[in-house]
């Protein structure tokens, strides 16, 4: 009985981390493409501004952690823009996002630079807008 339990929980085990790895390979498949003038649009963004898109959704417990550790954070460098993936789910889909938190960072060109999946520290995320001057 418990050689079953313990081949079931790394099963399990094994599942998550094959979708995680699934779910990152899919949205770095973004990197260096452009985006679509639609999707811009439905953001309210430039082709030539760089942008931080962040992911979220209403019942992500990560997401209230996440945006806790951004509320004294000030943005520079790029617009700041937040996703609600529950209203916005075709822009979610666009990016291949397929999980909360994320972050997309576009540059001046309106090309994809970055995609993070999950919790980010502010630090990390400033790093990444200085990739979008770059």
């Amino acid at each position: 009985m418990l050689t079953v339990l313990g081949i079931l929980v790394f099963a399990i085990i094994f599942a998550i981390v094959l979708l995680q790895i699934f779910a990152l390979a899919r949205a770095k498949q973004m990197t260096g493409k452009s985006v679509s003038p639609d999707i811009l649009k439905r953001l309210r963004l430039s082709n030539h501004s760089p942008a931080l898109l962040y992911f979220t959704s209403p019942t992500c417990s990560m997401c209230r952690i996440q945006e806790q550790e951004m509320a004294q954070w000030k943005p520079s460098g790029a617009r700041f823009v937040k996703v609600n993936i529950a209203e916005h789910l075709d822009v979610a889909r666009y990016f291949n996002i397929m999980g909360t938190p994320s972050f997309v960072l576009l540059g001046e060109d309106g090309n994809v630079k970055q995609v993070l999946i999950g919790r980010q520290s502010v630090s990390k995320l400033d790093n990444l807008l200085g990739k979008a001057r770059a």
